[in-house]
């Protein structure tokens, strides 16, 4: 019982660190698009650490796949606001 109780707080500890690196990811999108002039870098830590060994390892998720995916979304909430700002809502 004790190992299975382990196992479930490593869970919960993997879920929310990837939870709070997603969070800091989508931060990091919204500062790029609000200030496209600044000297931001290309690879950020966030996208390192989807992309490392370690990651896949806890998590078995693609970390591509994962930086895609919040992209993605990103673009679809801007265009979503930039919908309702224009129409008036």
């Amino acid at each position: 019982m004790q190992k299975v109780q382990s196992l479930y707080n490593v869970e919960k500890l993997v879920y929310a660190i990837v939870k709070c690196a997603v969070q800091d990811y989508k931060a990091e999108l919204r500062k790029k698009k609000r200030l496209p002039n600044q000297n931001i870098s290309d690879l950020s830590p966030v996208e390192k650490f989807f992309q490392s060994e370690n990651f896949e390892y806890w998590t078995g998720i693609d970390g591509d796949k994962l930086i895609a995916a919040i992209k993605e979304k990103e673009v679809k909430k801007t265009k979503k606001r930039n919908k309702k700002t224009n129409t008036g809502r």
